[in-house]
């Protein structure tokens, strides 16, 4: 019991059975034992445990998990425990980013909150120790659910700790990733500047290396940034570049999205016949890959529709816009969409 106290402390607001498992390491008890352990120091009052819609999960008074926990760093076992913390997190985050869709995003969204501040301590524990790339594939793990959630601050906080920590003995790709999702959280910001030269930087390891999708993604970046700048002939460049390397490798995701950025840059430009052939494609395309981002085509769409005219076209692609960002809880998208529909059409 002691041991598992100790262990669990490195636990921040709380775990599963699943991560205590993980977290005791290669000696931990079978299931039933392990439950055993649990309920035994939640007879103590030494854990807590809550159960909400038939998942149980476990908690520690603050002040008893400062004790555990410095009674782990007599041990030595803290180094170890940390890192399986940060391996199961690590390994929960990708999980996430790989499952999610359309359909199954705001499942994830909500399993990633509770998690929250877990994914804060792991992404210290990975500072800290300087452990490889493992930081930096956490926060582009995590990165869709800052944006999504409002998290723009802290998601550039941790990538600018992560890839500073890591500096350029990161793997490239990942190092490349990394960028150019810190470009857009900069970007979100409003620091051209840096969202700029971040995705220039992508750019540069991309060619290195001969990444085409990394060429691809990062041109799609600076497209972007010139976009949020009002360079729309720029915009357009980077844009049509991107859009020519991903159609090449038949690579419909990131076709899709191409389309809904130069599409709605052609909004902004006031093209807007030009901007619904666009939209109407990359809208189809999401729909067919049940792609989380939908909502984003779909107001792109009804504001290339209202301009054409069509009222009530417009009214229905916003609202499904609208409907798409309340299920994700995308507070930003919920007041971008409301605001669009209601000055646009009342």
């Amino acid at each position: 019991e002691r041991t598992m106290l100790q262990r669990v402390s490195v636990f921040a607001g709380g775990w599963t059975r699943e991560a205590a498992e993980q977290v005791f390491g290669a000696d931990a008890p079978d299931r039933t034992g392990l439950l055993e352990l649990l309920t035994s120091l939640a007879d103590k009052n030494l854990i807590v445990v809550e159960t909400h819609d038939g998942d149980t999960r476990y908690g520690i008074l603050e002040t008893v998990r400062d004790y555990a926990r410095d009674r782990l760093l007599e041990t030595s076992e803290q180094t170890q425990s940390q890192g399986r913390h940060l391996a199961y997190f690590l390994a929960l985050a990708e999980k996430a980013n790989g499952e999610k869709s359309d359909v199954t995003a705001a499942r994830w969204l909500d399993v990633l909150d509770i998690e929250l501040a877990n994914f804060r301590s792991a992404l210290s524990w990975s500072i800290a120790s300087h452990n490889d790339d493992t930081g930096v594939r956490l926060a582009l793990a995590v990165s869709w659910f800052w944006l999504v959630r409002g998290y723009i601050t802290e998601g550039r906080h941790w990538f600018s700790a992560t890839l500073g920590a890591n500096g350029v003995q990161s793997n490239p790709a990942t190092r490349g990733l990394a960028l150019r999702a810190a470009s857009l959280f900069a970007q979100r910001q409003d620091d051209h500047a840096a969202a700029r030269r971040m995705a220039e930087e992508a750019l540069a390891i991309a060619t290195q290396t001969d990444d085409r999708r990394g060429i691809a993604d990062s041109w799609r970046s600076l497209g972007v940034v010139a976009h949020s700048l009002a360079e729309y002939s720029s915009a357009r460049n980077c844009y049509e570049r991107a859009l020519a390397l991903f159609r090449e490798m038949d690579d419909r995701c990131g076709t899709g999205l191409t389309l809904c950025n130069l599409g709605h840059m052609e909004v902004g430009a006031g093209h807007y016949d030009e901007a619904h052939v666009l939209l109407e494609e990359s809208v189809a395309l999401m729909r067919a890959l049940d792609d989380w981002r939908l909502p984003h085509a779909l107001m792109n769409l009804g504001l290339a529709t209202r301009a054409r005219g069509k009222l009530e076209l417009a009214r229905t692609l916003l609202d499904e816009a609208l409907a798409g960002w309340r299920k994700m809880g995308d507070r930003a998208g919920v007041a971008q969409a409301g605001y669009r529909r209601r000055r646009s059409l009342g």
